[in-house]
C-alpha cells in the first residue's frame, strides 16, 4: 500500500510504501511488513508584490512579501553597507546605501542619499626626539579620518606639520679607521684588500667606507711540452704555477709544417714543425724531422700507335720527377668481321710482347668501309582511288634489302561545268631521288543545273494594302534563269505597341491611355476608370495635456487628407498602498472610420505601506501547568490596514504548584499508607505510596512448655 503526507511550502511530504512479506514456509500466511519512505521536497514560496522600506536614515532596509500559496508573510530586516560616502569631517555629502537580503526571494536594493559630516576623531601623538637623520616632533593631535592636525583635544586651533617639527641633529664624522675583519689577502689571480670606515661620534653609525685594493701577485709558471712523435701532429703543453701549486693549466695544438727540403726519388728531406699557443702562458715551440727519399712512383704506361698500325710505342712518366721510360715493338692485322651492304667491316691490329715487364701486349681495332647496295629496276603500283602511288627496288646483292616509299598524290582538277566533263590530274612526287615522278588523269562528268529560287520586285505589304513579288528559278552554278512565277502577300494589319497612360486616374476623376502601331504610326485612345478613394490606417496625436486627440487618415492615391480633433475625457484614479495613481484620457469622435482612443499617464505616486505603527498582540492563550501559551505580534499598515507581519511568540508552560504532602491513609505493619498533594492552580492531585511499618515486637515471654 501507499500513502503520501502532503508536502508544503516550508515543510516536506512522505511517500511511504508498505510491502507485506510472506514466508514461503509457513502455513499460517506469516508474514512482515517492509516499509521505504521516500522524502518529497518542499515547494518553497512563491512571493507575491516584494515591497521595500528605509530606516533609521537608511541604516537599515525592510523587506516584506506575502507568499501566494499559503499565505504566509515573509519578510526580512538587514543592516545596509555604505560605500562612495563623500561626507569629511566637517561637511555633509552623499553616500550610496546597499542591502543585502539573506532570503533569495528579496533583491538587493540601492540607494544614493545625503551623509551627514562625520566630525573629527583625534589620537594624540606625544613628543618625538630628533637624531641625527630623523626629524623629531612635538606633541600634538591628528584626525585619523582628514588627517589634519590640531593644538587642542577640542579640534579648535589647526596647526601645519611645520609648527610641530624638530630638525634632526646630523651626523659629526670620527677619524677613519681599518675594518680588519673585512681584510683579504692577494693571491695569484685575486686581488686582496681592506676598507677604511668613518664612524659618527654621536650615534657611532656607518658613514661612510672606502675599499682599498692590495694588487694580484701574478702565477709563476713552469712551462713543459709534449711532442705526438708518431706523426708530429699534435703538440701538448702542461704549465704548473710555482706560488700556488694549485693552477695547473694545459693545451693541446695542431702543429704547421714547413718543408725546408724537399725529398727525391733517391734523396732524403727536411720538415720543420712549429706550433703556437692560444694561452699566452705558453710560448711558441718548433722540433725538425728527416723526410724519407720518396722511391720511384710510374704512372700508367700510354700506348701509342703509328698511322698504318704497324707499330706501337709504350711510354710511362715518375709522379715525382721527369723519368721517362718507352718502348716500340712492331704490330699485325687480320680481318675480324667481313664488311656487308650497310655494315661496316672490322680490322684487329696484335702488337709483339714488349721487353719492358711493365709493359703490356696491345690491341686495337679499325673500321672497314660498307659495301653499298646494286639496286634493281623500279615498279610504280597506283592505289584503288589513285590518292597514293608507292614505289619500290630490290638489292641484287642481298635481296631481303627493299626500299619502297608510298606518297600521297597531287589532285590538279579541273571543274567540270553543268554542261560539260571536266578532269583530275593526280601527281605523285617522291623523296627518294632514285624514283621517278608519277603522272594520272582521270575524266569528271559534266554537274547539270542547280536550281536555286529567289524573289524579285518585291512590293512591300502595309497594314492595310496587299504586297508583291516574283518567284524566280536559276541555275546556282551558272546563274542561267530557269523559270518565273507571279506572287501576291496579303496585308499586314496594324501592330499595336503596349497601353501607355497619358493621363492618370485619380481617386475622383478617370484617366486616358493610348497606344501606337508599330509600322504605320496609327493611334487608338481609350478611357481608364476613377480609382475611388484607399485610405491608410487612421493615425493619432495627442496634445501635450492630453486635452485633445488629433485622428487623420490620408489616401494612399493621392494628397487626400480628413481629419478630426475632439477634447477629451479624464478619470482620476487614486493612488493605494500598493499602486501608484493614474489618469485616464478618453477621446470619442464623430466620424465612424476612426475609432475611441484612451491613453493612460502615471497619476500620484504610491508612497507604499506605513510601516511606522506599533505592533498589536492578538490571539493571547494564557499559559497552563502542562501546556504553553502564546500569543501573535502583528504589524498593520496605518493608511490601509493591511497586515505585514506576524509573529507568534510562545509563553512558557507554569508547571504544577504543588502543596505540601499530606497524609490520607496511615501505614501499618501489614499494608502500606498513602499520600496526597495538589496543584493550587488546576487542582490536579498527586498521591503516592508510605512503605509499611515494619513489626515492633515486645520482649520474648516463656509460656510454660
Amino acid at each position: 500500500s501507499v500513502g503520501i503526507t502532503s508536502r508544503s511550502c516550508t515543510e516536506e511530504g512522505v511517500k511511504s510504501v508498505v510491502a507485506r512479506i510472506y514466508a514461503s514456509d509457513s502455513l499460517d500466511n506469516d508474514y512482515h511488513e517492509a516499509i521505504n519512505n521516500t522524502v518529497i521536497p518542499a515547494t518553497g514560496h512563491e512571493p507575491g508584490e516584494v515591497q521595500y522600506q528605509w530606516r533609521n536614515n537608511y541604516q537599515n532596509c525592510y523587506a516584506y512579501a506575502v507568499c501566494s500559496n499559503c499565505g504566509e508573510e515573509i519578510y526580512e530586516d538587514v543592516r545596509a553597507t555604505v560605500t562612495d560616502d563623500t561626507a569629511t569631517c566637517t561637511e555633509a555629502g552623499t553616500a550610496t546605501y546597499t542591502a543585502t537580503f539573506t532570503n533569495e526571494i528579496f533583491e538587493q536594493q540601492t540607494i544614493t542619499a545625503v551623509s551627514p559630516a562625520k566630525g573629527h576623531s583625534l589620537v594624540y601623538v606625544p613628543d618625538t626626539l630628533p637624531s641625527c637623520e630623523d626629524v623629531g616632533y612635538n606633541h600634538h593631535y591628528r584626525c585619523t579620518r582628514c588627517g589634519k592636525l590640531f593644538d587642542d583635544p577640542e579640534a579648535e586651533q589647526e596647526i601645519t606639520l611645520d609648527d610641530v617639527t624638530e630638525p634632526a641633529l646630523g651626523h659629526q664624522a670620527m677619524a677613519a679607521v681599518k675594518d680588519e675583519d673585512s681584510q683579504t689577502a692577494p693571491d695569484c689571480e685575486h686581488d686582496g684588500g681592506y676598507d677604511m670606515v668613518v664612524y659618527c661620534a654621536n650615534c657611532y653609525s656607518e658613514m661612510s667606507r672606502e675599499h682599498v685594493v692590495l694588487p694580484a701577485l701574478g702565477h709563476d709558471w713552469s712551462l713543459t711540452y709534449y711532442w705526438n712523435t708518431e706523426d708530429f701532429s699534435t703538440v701538448y703543453g702542461i704549465a704548473r704555477c710555482n706560488r700556488c701549486h694549485t693552477d695547473i693549466r694545459s693545451e693541446t695544438v695542431t702543429p704547421t709544417s714547413e718543408i725546408i727540403k724537399p725529398a727525391t726519388c733517391t734523396e732524403k728531406g727536411e720538415i720543420r714543425y712549429s706550433a703556437t699557443f692560444a694561452d699566452p702562458v705558453f710560448t711558441p715551440v718548433s722540433i725538425t724531422q728527416d723526410i724519407a727519399p720518396l722511391g720511384h712512383s710510374w704512372n700508367e704506361p700510354a700506348y701509342s700507335w703509328n698511322d698504318d698500325y704497324s707499330k706501337v710505342t709504350a711510354t710511362r712518366t715518375c709522379q715525382n720527377g721527369n723519368h721517362p721510360e718507352t718502348e716500340t715493338v712492331s704490330a699485325t692485322g687480320m680481318e675480324t668481321q667481313a664488311p656487308t651492304c650497310e655494315d661496316e667491316g672490322v680490322m684487329t691490329y696484335t702488337s709483339q710482347n714488349f721487353t719492358n715487364e711493365a709493359f703490356t701486349a696491345q690491341t686495337t681495332t679499325q673500321p672497314i668501309a660498307a659495301l653499298g647496295h646494286d639496286w634493281g629496276s623500279v615498279t610504280y603500283t597506283w592505289s584503288d582511288g589513285n590518292e597514293s602511288c608507292t614505289a619500290s627496288r630490290e638489292c641484287n646483292r642481298d635481296h631481303s634489302h627493299v626500299e619502297q616509299e608510298t606518297v600521297t598524290a597531287k589532285i590538279t582538277p579541273v571543274d567540270p561545268t553543268c554542261t560539260e566533263k571536266g578532269s583530275n590530274t593526280y601527281t605523285a612526287a617522291f623523296t627518294n631521288s632514285a624514283f621517278e615522278k608519277q603522272v594520272r588523269i582521270v575524266d569528271v562528268p559534266a554537274l547539270g543545273h542547280e536550281e536555286a529560287t529567289r524573289k524579285e520586285n518585291e512590293v512591300a505589304a502595309t497594314c492595310t494594302e496587299a504586297g508583291s513579288y516574283d518567284e524566280v528559278v536559276y541555275c546556282s552554278r551558272c546563274g542561267v534563269e530557269l523559270s518565273r512565277t507571279a506572287k501576291t502577300v496579303a496585308a499586314l494589319g496594324h501592330d499595336f505597341g503596349e497601353w501607355k497612360q497619358t493621363k492618370a486616374p485619380s481617386c475622383e476623376e478617370a484617366g486616358t491611355e493610348r497606344r501606337e502601331c508599330s509600322r504605320c504610326g496609327e493611334k487608338e485612345t481609350r478611357e481608364i476608370a476613377a480609382l475611388g478613394h484607399n485610405w491608410n490606417e487612421p493615425t493619432y496625436s495627442w496634445k501635450e495635456d492630453y486635452s485633445t486627440c488629433t485622428a487623420t487618415r490620408t489616401c494612399k492615391n493621392g494628397d487626400h487628407l480628413e481629419t478630426e480633433t475632439v477634447n477629451t475625457t479624464e478619470e482620476v484614479i487614486a493612488p493605494t498602498c500598493k499602486e501608484d495613481g493614474k489618469i485616464i484620457y478618453t477621446a470619442t469622435f464623430k466620424n465612424p472610420a476612426f475609432e475611441t482612443q484612451t491613453k493612460t499617464v502615471k497619476g500620484e505616486r504610491t508612497t507604499g505601506h506605513n510601516l511606522d505603527g506599533n505592533t498589536v498582540e492578538e490571539n493571547r492563550v494564557e499559559p497552563t501547568c502542562t501546556e504553553d501559551g502564546g500569543y501573535d505580534l502583528v504589524l498593520y499598515c496605518t493608511k490601509c490596514g493591511q497586515e505585514i507581519s506576524r509573529t507568534h511568540k510562545t509563553i512558557a508552560k507554569l508547571g504544577h504548584n504543588w502543596s505540601e504532602w499530606k497524609q490520607t491513609k496511615a501505614p501499618t505493619c501489614g499494608e502500606k499508607g498513602i499520600e496526597e498533594r495538589e496543584c493550587s492552580r488546576c487542582h490536579e492531585k498527586e498521591t503516592r505510596d508510605i512503605a509499611a511499618l515494619e513489626h515492633k515486637y515486645g520482649d520474648w515471654k516463656y509460656d510454660g512448655e
